[in-house]
């Protein structure tokens, strides 16, 4: 088949299936032209992108798609975003900062990550950007699963941070919870961009149910829907839109807001994301027809792990002969200006220091006065330091970043003994804070799970107690 050069696709990735839509249009105005939902075989994966590029070839031919560009978009489950504040800096300095965060946050020793952050620095203010980690193996099988299906890979971003970036900014809802057949996902907003990214613990088919399992699932979101709106949000966000690809009850989204006290609302018209239905008859996935859209510049790409603003650029190469013969220039102009410079402003500098010095001798008293105090005060906080602050700092870095866990009393001894009482979504939360703290033999010792019960009927948590030993800071 011959492919267009003026058509795009949208290629959402999901757990067992991958979406497509396939735009085409200027950058002003494009128009849904085709969509269809690719199952995964049984015997293929994504763990073999070969093999499954070349069903997902066969696949696109006998559904007439013609675009050869594809913009991809993960799932939040390959996906970790963690929301960092940047001091005012412009994007050269904001991109150094965020790669230093990132390795802080992703230590080296963990596996090849690839990264992108979304939002924009401010030389004027401070911003709040959500840096955006993906595994460098999940980057690689997609792109040759593409390449696979004879498709050219223009980015790779998130579905649904692409998805929330293209409702219309006039009507952008604080929140926008992206339902499809194997996956709901969570997205937060604000003005400056998205705050936080999240995989949910339910999928749209068991909301869509028809045989019990939808009022479980309904319970569960709620609950997530909450903790996300107390915890996540900004303060005053109210507005949750659902973008619905599975049609759920309408009672069932009255039934979200009464229960998580947000304003929901559902769409799945594609106007909301200024994109036209050519097709009339054809029913699109949102993200994958924001993803098309995206790959034609009708809409924007938060973040894009192909093009990456976190990569490290790579410097051209030059010819050692030409280097080092600019080099032997250079050295000689340098030396032959230096010396003529020398000559005529040593003295002169001599001069200047002289008089500053005896123009600036009661400041620089001052200054020194000033230096004796701080170095005396600072003495009070190395050696006079409470042991409990560095027992908050160890103990806070054994906890997830996102909200599934959390504090609600601790206390330490004198003796270093130790109780941690909190809250967690499921009783794997308590485990992997428990094991992290199992693990750190410098610093904790004697570490036990007190209790872990159901918080109640009307709650979804376990109320858990931890206890430990605390053997201080070790020295270096």
């Amino acid at each position: 088949m011959k492919r267009s050069s003026s058509a795009s696709l949208g290629m959402a990735i999901g757990e067992r299936s991958i979406a497509f839509a396939e735009v085409s249009g200027g950058s002003r105005q494009c128009a849904l032209s085709r969509s269809a939902v690719f199952q995964i075989p049984k015997e293929l994966s994504l763990d073999e992108p070969k093999a499954l590029g070349e069903a997902l070839k066969t696949f696109l031919e006998q559904n007439n798609f013609s675009a050869a560009r594809v913009v991809i978009g993960l799932p939040a489950r390959w996906l970790l975003a963690v929301e960092k504040k940047l001091p005012p800096s412009n994007p050269a300095t904001a991109a150094e900062i965020l790669r230093m965060q990132a390795e802080r946050q992703f230590p080296p020793d963990n596996k090849a990550m690839e990264f992108d952050y979304a939002g924009q620095s401010n030389p004027q203010q401070p911003q709040n950007v959500l840096l955006v980690a993906a595994t460098k193996q999940h980057f690689d099988r997609v792109i040759e699963l593409a390449q696979s299906a004879e498709l050219k890979p223009l980015a790779v971003t998130s579905s649904t941070l692409v998805l929330s970036a293209a409702v219309d900014p006039a009507n952008r809802p604080d929140m926008l919870l992206a339902l499809d057949e194997d996956s709901a996902e969570l997205a937060v907003l604000s003005t400056s961009g998205p705050r936080s990214l999240r995989h949910l613990p339910v999928a749209g088919h068991q909301l869509a149910s028809s045989n019990g399992t939808a009022a479980s699932s309904l319970a569960t979101l709620s609950g997530e829907l909450f903790r996300t709106a107390s915890l996540g949000a900004e303060a005053g966000s109210s507005n949750l839109l659902i973008w619905d690809d599975v049609g759920i009850d309408p009672t069932a989204v009255t039934t979200l807001g009464q229960r998580s006290g947000l304003k929901v609302s559902s769409a799945r018209d594609l106007t909301r994301l200024s994109i036209r239905n050519g097709a009339p008859a054809v029913t699109a996935s949102g993200a994958a027809a924001a993803l098309a859209a995206a790959g034609n510049q009708a809409l924007p790409l938060p973040i894009d792990f192909l093009h990456s603003r976190l990569a490290v650029r790579k410097k051209s190469r030059i010819s050692p002969k030409i280097l080092w013969s600019a080099v032997a220039v250079g050295i000689v102009v340098l030396l032959g200006a230096a010396m003529a410079y020398d000559i005529y402003s040593a003295q002169a500098e001599l001069d200047s220091n002289k008089t500053w010095l005896k123009d600036n001798a009661k400041k620089i008293k001052a200054a020194n006065d000033m230096v004796a105090q701080a170095n005396f005060a600072g003495g009070w906080f190395s050696d006079g330091r409470t042991p409990i602050l560095d027992c908050l700092r160890d103990v806070t870095e054994k906890f997830p970043q996102d909200p599934s866990i959390w504090v609600t009393s601790f206390t330490l001894h004198e003796n270093g003994k130790a109780v941690v009482m909190g809250r967690a979504v499921e009783k794997s939360d308590v485990s992997r804070v428990y094991d992290r703290l199992m693990a750190d033999k410098a610093h904790f010792a004697d570490v036990a799970i007190l209790d872990i019960h159901d918080a109640g009927s009307n709650s979804h948590d376990y109320i858990f107690s931890l206890s430990f030993t605390y053997k201080g800071a070790v020295k270096p």
